[in-house]
């Protein structure tokens, strides 16, 4: 009888265990019915932007974001914030500090219908100041088109546009250790009035927060003096001067801090460190500027050049995030999902961003017709770049037997895998149907030192 009962229980069982799993077998199903009904395209998420927002505008100029918090970054653990900073004809942007470390990258400035031109483009300029905590000025200068500057956390900073033309920069800060915080909250006015900017935006110098009385007394002034000091000014965040203010910025004083490191970088001026007839790739990163990687900042940027048809190597980053600005031309930019399918299949233009996740391949191509320009910012301050195609490539060094076993295919289409692309890293130059394709890169200028050697 015992063995009779503990048979019916173990069918029973079995009956029970073949249910769960029919179950489980049919939510899959359903999943995958789901999934197929409501597309891919919901669930890649967000990588690419367009134009940027408005959360001040004053006659002086411009402050605008793309997102207070990039979606796909913020998956990862990352809250980067990246915008514009606009300055008009003797714009000033107000001292203020912020308690995330920013990179600024001095922008060509865009105008699309210029007396009869379809688009025309050209350099700016703006003087910007940057001072220590302990009261000296790290940096004091004009900065111009590809400049890069490095403004730590908690650091006050501002910038005054001296000349006629518009002055426009790329500003990206990490507000990852501030999650909960939105990025309109992480700016600290040093001067400025109490203003309603939109959006829910109120903002105003701090010193608003104390008490007239204090202030004078901290500042051994009458408080007459200080109700003067906070309240003359009429705008907030940015303002406009006066032409003879705006030019005495032309004449200030070399910076005293020397001792704490550079601040500024010509990025796009500098050497390059991969120049073929593809194109060319500058890279600065802590190797090159050690403010990089100090006061809490951990950054690196690249400037690259893509001629007609050329190609930015497909590949992934090991261990940063990156933002990639468009400053000029056109093209497409593409990101695999670690699934296998498309993430992303944009064309993109002159003001289009591309947040790339860690991890993520991505290739850029530009168009046959025009060069393309763009900016990336990495999240690291000494990046490291995985190359899917050319010199160095991980395909090209992994073991000939591993590659071809990998992708179950014959030799001949293996050696054209691995004997293409050999004089070429990172930037390579448009493909041809000739069999002449690969030659030597130009050595009209020589790769500079001190990049990543996963880049080279």
């Amino acid at each position: 009888m015992a063995l009779v009962s503990g048979s019916r229980r173990q069918s029973h069982w079995s009956a029970n265990w073949a249910l769960v799993c029919v179950g489980l077998v049919i939510l899959v199903s359903v999943a995958q019915v789901m999934a197929m009904t409501t597309g891919t395209s919901a669930s890649k998420g967000q990588f690419e932007y367009g134009r940027p927002y408005d959360v001040a505008k004053t006659d002086g100029g411009s402050l605008s974001l793309w997102s207070e918090s990039f979606e796909e970054l913020t998956k990862h653990g990352a809250h980067i914030v990246a915008g514009h900073l606009t300055l008009e004809a003797n714009g000033f942007a107000l001292p203020a500090y912020v308690n995330s470390p920013q990179i600024v990258y001095a922008a060509r400035n865009f105008l699309r219908w210029c007396r009869g031109f379809r688009k025309a483009s050209f350099s700016c300029s703006a003087h910007v100041g940057l001072m220590t905590p302990m009261g000296i000025s790290a940096a004091i200068q004009r900065i111009s088109e590809g400049d890069v500057v490095v403004i730590p956390r908690g650091w006050a900073s501002w910038a005054c546009n001296h000349q006629e033309r518009r002055f426009k920069a790329l500003f990206v800060a990490d507000l990852s250790e501030h999650a909960g915080i939105s990025a309109k909250e992480s700016s600290f006015a040093l001067a400025g009035s109490m203003k309603d900017l939109g959006e829910g935006w109120r903002q105003g110098s701090v010193l608003h927060g104390f008490t007239k009385d204090v202030l004078a007394a901290a500042w051994d002034v009458e408080e007459r003096d200080v109700e003067k000091l906070l309240n003359s000014q009429r705008e907030s965040v940015i303002t406009k001067v006066s032409r003879e203010a705006a030019e005495s910025y032309v004449s200030s004083e070399p910076s005293a801090a020397g001792f704490v490191g550079e601040f500024i970088y010509s990025l796009k001026n500098s050497q390059p460190d991969v120049f073929n007839e593809g194109g060319e790739f500058h890279l600065v990163n802590r190797n090159k500027l050690q403010t990089l990687h100090k006061f809490g900042t951990d950054f690196a940027v690249a400037f690259a050049k893509l001629n007609k048809g050329a190609i930015g190597a497909p590949g992934w980053c090991v261990n940063a995030h990156h933002i990639v600005y468009f400053t000029k031309g056109s093209g497409r930019f593409q990101i695999a999902h670690p699934d296998g399918s498309n993430a992303l299949d944009a064309h993109v233009r002159a003001g289009s961003v591309i947040v790339v996740p860690r991890f993520h391949a991505a290739v850029v191509l530009a168009s046959k017709e025009e060069e393309l320009e763009y900016v990336v910012v990495f999240t690291s301050s000494l990046p490291i770049w995985v190359n899917m195609a050319g010199q160095n490539s991980v395909f090209q060094n992994m073991p000939a037997t591993v590659v071809k076993e990998a992708f179950n295919i014959p030799e001949d289409l293996l050696e054209k895998l691995r004997h293409r692309r050999t004089s070429h890293s990172i930037i390579l130059p448009a493909p041809t149907t000739s069999e002449q394709k690969q030659q030597e890169p130009v050595e009209a200028k020589k790769p500079s030192q001190g990049l990543p050697y996963a880049f080279m």
